[in-house]
């Protein structure tokens, strides 16, 4: 797992800890070695402290885990502390990285779910998102068929959508529908997709939406009142070549031809 501390101190919102004297360089001038009744010790940022004395309560809970990243990782920002940044690797796993591993521009971006198609529409608006100063995408989302194994929408087969998904370096969350499927049935998965990406601190989600207005209306209907915004990044952009910032996009022939003649 990568984790550089395996016995990092843990504690909840409202436990007591002991902070102990510990001489530290300047850039640690914000935090406190803490002992918690558990037994485990470790820095706290006085962010989340509540201190008294020699004594503090947390005011939220808190983990201080670090996980190691390599140059050119991608990774979630959940939140910045004096110098650190709590984030999400690919991999899901979750701890403390200092913030100089980060381009600076990218730690105050809002993470991003995109909902993947596996089409050029969901594609232009991961270009556009790519370029926009607020936003980073960290995960895409696909609804899928589970009986024919292929993206709802396109009919793309599960494989080349795992594919494109390893080759943008993003994770992608299915949400799996039964055939035949019902209306209700389809909004209790995509609620689960929700509450799932609220749990990881998600509060927004893209879409590729062009010119469908009821389409749109309808998720905005939906996700109301869920804690989830929708950002509609190419709403109502109009394609004026057929390549985006020199990408063109490439399509898979659903029939041949040959000789004159469509071949099925």
């Amino acid at each position: 797992s990568n984790v550089i501390y395996a016995d990092a101190i843990q504690a909840a919102k409202g436990d007591h800890v002991i902070i102990k004297p510990k001489e530290t360089k300047p850039e640690w001038s914000n935090w406190r070695w803490c002992e918690h009744s558990s037994g485990l010790a470790g820095w706290i940022s006085l962010s989340v402290l509540d201190v008294h004395a020699n004594e503090a309560i947390l005011k939220e809970d808190y983990d201080a885990k670090e996980v190691s990243v390599h140059s050119g990782d991608i990774v979630a920002v959940l939140k910045e502390d004096n110098g650190w940044c709590y984030v999400r690797r690919n991999d899901g796993e979750i701890g403390w990285i200092p913030a100089e591993c980060l381009h600076a521009e990218d730690i105050k971006k809002t993470p991003v779910w995109l909902s993947w198609s596996s089409g050029k529409d969901s594609a232009f608006a991961l270009i556009e998102l790519s370029k926009h100063p607020k936003y980073a995408v960290t995960k895409l989302f696909t609804v899928v068929t589970g009986e024919f194994e292929r993206v709802s929408m396109h009919s793309t087969r599960i494989e080349l959508l795992n594919r494109q998904a390893e080759m943008l370096n993003l994770p992608l969350e299915t949400v799996v529908l039964p055939f035949p499927c019902s209306n209700e049935e389809y909004e209790q998965q995509m609620l689960k997709l929700i509450n799932k990406a609220k749990s990881e601190n998600i509060t927004t989600m893209a879409f590729g939406d062009l010119y469908l207005e009821d389409v749109r209306s309808y998720r905005v209907t939906k996700l109301d009142g869920t804690g989830i915004g929708q950002l509609a990044s190419v709403w109502k952009i109009i394609w004026r070549s057929s390549s985006v910032d020199g990408r063109r996009p490439i399509l898979l022939c659903k029939k041949g031809y040959s000789g004159g003649c469509l071949i099925a």
